[in-house]
């Protein structure tokens, strides 16, 4: 099962806090390609997700991402198996408040599911030049040093513990109240929200030139 690994104890999360370290390390975070999904809770529509994508960063795990966004593209899978890559009626699967919403398991909705652009299971880590600098900030779900599919997480705090673990490629510029929503949905003891979370429609967004966001929370 592909594990975004628990909560950091307070007092590193202080510690680094207070000698003000910077997340991101001096890198420009340039929105070159944004994104969207739309979310429904229990069945009702809740809203739209917007994401900026740093694939001047992270151009690999920008278009494997896109891939899914788009979901054009059908491959040969396992016993001769076609998929096609959509997270489109794909789930946010698992929620830990104050941490980080997991979903986008296109095979299972489970966690289990591991399937790229390529049509296989995995990819290497491009790079962890972005850090996790709070909430709002989309990065690749694993099970392990290289091990990227198509499950993502968005974070909902501070979860600096994960740098140098996940790869971070992009930032919730729109919909964290519809983040928020999913965050508290109320879930069983294996973290699955007991209302189903979908993703019920999701493509891409133009750009007409590329812009700078901050290395801050989403929500502020």
């Amino acid at each position: 099962m592909t594990m975004i690994r628990s909560r950091c104890p307070p007092t590193v999360v202080g510690a680094l806090l207070l000698i003000g370290l910077n997340c991101c390390f001096a890198v420009d975070l340039w929105v070159m390609q944004r994104a969207y999904m739309t979310i429904s809770i229990g069945g009702d529509l809740k809203g739209t997700i917007e994401f900026g994508l740093f694939s001047n960063i992270t151009p690999k795990t920008v278009q494997n991402f896109l891939t899914f966004i788009i979901g054009n593209k059908t491959v040969a899978w396992q016993n001769g198996e076609t998929v096609r890559l959509s997270y489109i009626n794909s789930t946010f699967h698992r929620t830990i408040p104050d941490f980080m919403i997991q979903g986008g398991d296109i095979l299972y909705n489970n966690g289990y599911g591991f399937i790229n652009m390529y049509g296989t299971m995995h990819f290497d880590d491009e790079n962890f030049e972005v850090r996790h600098c709070g909430a709002g900030f989309i990065g690749m779900a694993n099970r392990g040093r290289n091990t990227n599919g198509c499950q993502i997480y968005i974070t909902t705090a501070l979860t600096t513990w994960l740098d140098y673990k996940h790869v971070i490629f992009g930032k919730v510029l729109r919909g964290m109240d519809v983040v928020r929503m999913i965050e508290r949905n109320p879930t069983d003891k294996n973290d699955k929200p007991i209302l189903e979370v979908r993703i019920v429609d999701c493509g891409i967004l133009p750009v007409d030139r590329p812009f700078l966001v901050e290395c801050t929370p989403a929500d502020g």
